[in-house]
């Protein structure tokens, strides 16, 4: 069982969409994306709701007890607390190579690729999702990343700088005197 939803104008934190890797060098090869969510916001409501949901489905009488037994736990559930933003939860999604890679979509729903170079780590997204909870080896709250959609731009989280060349000073000609 699964629960498919729609995150509209989420933030792209972490983004594996293009090429599928190894966690830590071992296992299966997956896509993986993850999401910041406003705490108390509909969206994150949304997904707690939908967590619940497929727990009951699962666990039935169980669930609630399950529930708190995963809550909290990066190794047990894919929704936490953002560690950089206590305002934030955060939904870590993965996809295995085998079952083809996520679309990336612009606003038009044109395919993209990685030289596209429109979804980076830091803009806004539709994420289209799946909760299920897995029961047997490594049980616990796991999300699978489906499709995104540019949504719109945002500040990049990554620290590399864009090469400009700004922080230099101009080179006198040989004749000139020199700047020191």
């Amino acid at each position: 069982m699964s629960k498919r939803m729609v995150l509209n104008n989420v933030r792209l934190r972490f983004a594996r969409l293009f090429v599928a890797e190894q966690f830590q060098g071992a296992g299966e090869f997956r896509y993986n994306a993850s999401f910041l969510i406003d705490k108390d916001s509909e969206t994150d409501n949304k997904i707690k709701d939908a967590i619940k949901e497929e727990m009951k489905a699962v666990f039935k009488e169980d669930a609630d007890k399950r529930l708190r037994a995963f809550w909290g736990s990066k190794s047990t559930c894919c929704y936490t607390d953002d560690a950089d933003d206590p305002t934030k939860m955060m939904l870590r999604s993965n996809r295995n190579k085998k079952d083809r890679a996520p679309a990336v979509l612009d606003r038009a729903k044109n395919v993209l690729s990685e030289e596209d170079g429109v979804v980076y780590a830091g803009c806004y997204v539709n994420a289209d999702t799946s909760i299920w909870i897995q029961t047997e080896k490594f049980p616990g709250i796991r999300c699978t990343i489906n499709a995104v959609q540019f949504y719109k731009d945002g500040d990049a989280f990554s620290a590399v700088v864009q090469p400009t060349g700004s922080m230099f000073e101009e080179i006198p000609e040989e004749n000139e005197e020199p700047l020191i």
